[in-house]
Parts: structure tokens; sequence; C-alpha cells
């Protein structure tokens, strides 16, 4: 599992038509899973769409692979990780996000097939605490969050 900083070189560019797309499912939708043909395609479209759109968040956007089975304690773990570098203090209740509370951010999870149903409830207690936190994820399947969008990435699309 990593966490990394998001960025894209021009050779790894998806598909503008797709950029364009998922970036407004995005806009729309507070929690958008792109599933579909070929992890390593959804994971470079959700990355570049990141980048584009971390200006739109106070937060900016952080980007968590799931790489095995991840449970919740895993999740945690992961989350807490994205802090490094970050000033605000931690908050009550969440050590997951500590220096998130109040700000907008996108969480990217790349790889989302591979949390279990507890990381899944989890996910959802964290979107229920925090109105500003926004979710794209890469998964081979739906999580089955409420108000979950899905965006099948197809090669015609």
């Amino acid at each position: 599992m990593n966490s990394t900083s998001l960025s894209t070189s021009p050779s790894t560019q998806p598909a503008p038509r797709h950029l364009a797309a998922l970036m407004s499912a995005v806009r729309r939708s507070r929690i958008v899973t792109l599933t579909g043909q070929g992890a390593d395609d959804r994971s470079r479209l959700a990355t570049a769409v990141a980048c584009r759109l971390r200006s739109n968040f106070v937060a900016g956007t952080a980007l968590v692979t799931l790489e095995r089975k991840t449970g919740e304690a895993d999740l945690t773990a992961a989350l807490c990780s994205l802090s490094a570098g970050r000033t605000a203090p931690p908050a009550p209740g969440r050590p997951e996000l500590p220096w998130f509370t109040g700000q907008d951010l996108l969480l990217v999870l790349d790889g989302g097939q591979h949390l279990t149903d507890r990381a899944v409830r989890r996910l959802r207690h964290l979107l229920a605490l925090e109105p500003g936190l926004q979710l794209l994820t890469t998964s081979s399947r739906a999580l089955g969050l409420d108000d979950e969008q899905l965006f099948p990435l197809t090669r015609g699309r």
C-alpha cells in the first residue's frame, strides 16, 4: 500500500475524452468509482483527473494505492501516512485525517477492489463525518457506498 504525491508525465496521459468525462463526473458526484477494463488505464486516468482538479480542493488531492487485501486498520494506517508534512494538529476522533478536518479534499483510492467490507464501512463513516471529503476510487467492482456513481471505462468511451 502506497501513499504518494500525484504527477503525470505526457507519455502516460489518458485520452482527452476520458479526462473530460471523468472530470465532469467528479465535479457532479461526491463518490465516483472508476470501473472497467485495464487496472493501469484506470489508475492513469484517476491520477490525471486528480492532478487537474487539485486546485479545486482546499486540502488538495491525496492518492492511496491499494495493492493487496486492505482491512480497516490498513486503511487507517494509509490515511494517517498522508498527513506527513502537513501542519494542522490531529483532529479529535479522526486520526486518519488529522490535517483534513473541515477542508475539502479529493481522496483517490487506487485499487478499491482490495478493500474489505470493514474498510468500506470505515470509508462510509469518514464520508458521514467529513462533508468536504470527496472520493474517487478505481476498482474492478462497485464498493456499495451510498450515492456512489459508477464510471465504467471502456475502450469505446
